[in-house]
C-alpha cells in the first residue's frame, strides 16, 4: 500500500510532456468548421493601474476568416481574411496581433495545431496558473522576431478555446475570455447584443440616478 502510494506521488511529480499537453487539448477539442460567440478584452498596460476593458462579439468561419466586433465602450470592428487584416474597413499594415489571434482561433476550432506548433514551442502553463479549465498550454515563440514583440502565449479551453492570453515583450498584456454562442455579428441579432445593450443601459441609468441625488 505504502509502496503504491509513492508510486502514485513519483508519478504525479512528473513533469508532463508537451505531447501530453497536446494531446489532452486535442482530445476534448470539439472540431467545427463555423463557431460565434462573446468576448471580453482586458488590456493591461505597464504605467496604468488597472486594465481596460472592451467586450463584443465575435465570428470565426474556415472560409471567410475572423470578425472580431467591438462593442463596448466603443464600437470597432476587424476583420482577418486571407492574410488580410482591416479595421473599421481600413487595411492594417501591421497585422501581427490580428492574424496571430485568427491563426490560433483557427487551428482550435479545425483541431489542427501544425501551424501553431511551427512557431511556437509548447509547454505546460506553471503549476501556479490555475483557471479552472480542463487543459492548459504555454506558447512560447521560437522566432528571434516574434520574441521581440511577445514573450509568451497563454490559452485555457475545454472543448474550445476558452481563454488567450498575450504576454508582450514591453511587459503590457491582453487576456480574452471567450464564451460560444450563436451570433448574427453582421445584423447584431443575438442574446450577445442584448446583454451589451443592457449593461450599457442600466450604466446610463445608474449615472443618472447618482447624478439626481
Amino acid at each position: 500500500m505504502i509502496r503504491a502510494c509513492i508510486a502514485m506521488l513519483l508519478l504525479l511529480a512528473m513533469p508532463v510532456s508537451a505531447e501530453d499537453v497536446l494531446a489532452r487539448a486535442l482530445a476534448q477539442l470539439e472540431r467545427s468548421e463555423h463557431i460565434s460567440g462573446r468576448f471580453v478584452q482586458e488590456k493591461q498596460l505597464a504605467f496604468l493601474p488597472r486594465p481596460f476593458v472592451s467586450a463584443g462579439v465575435f465570428e470565426l468561419d474556415a472560409k471567410s476568416g475572423l470578425i472580431w466586433q467591438v462593442r463596448q465602450p466603443l464600437s470597432s470592428r476587424m476583420t482577418v481574411h486571407a492574410g488580410r487584416v482591416e479595421i473599421d474597413g481600413q487595411v492594417v499594415q501591421d497585422q501581427g496581433v490580428g492574424r496571430l489571434m485568427a491563426q490560433i482561433m483557427l487551428g482550435f476550432m479545425a483541431g489542427d495545431l501544425s501551424g501553431i506548433t511551427e512557431h511556437f514551442e509548447i509547454s505546460a502553463a506553471p503549476d501556479e496558473v490555475d483557471t479552472g479549465l480542463p487543459w492548459q498550454l504555454r506558447l512560447t515563440p521560437k522566432a528571434r522576431r516574434l520574441q521581440m514583440a511577445i514573450k509568451y502565449l497563454q490559452l485555457a479551453g475545454d472543448s474550445a478555446l476558452r481563454e488567450l492570453i498575450i504576454a508582450e515583450a514591453d511587459n503590457n498584456a491582453t487576456r480574452i475570455s471567450m464564451t460560444p454562442d450563436t451570433v448574427d455579428v453582421e445584423r447584431g441579432e443575438s442574446s450577445v447584443a442584448l446583454e451589451l445593450g443592457d449593461s450599457i443601459e442600466k450604466g446610463e441609468k445608474s449615472e443618472k440616478s447618482e447624478k439626481a441625488q
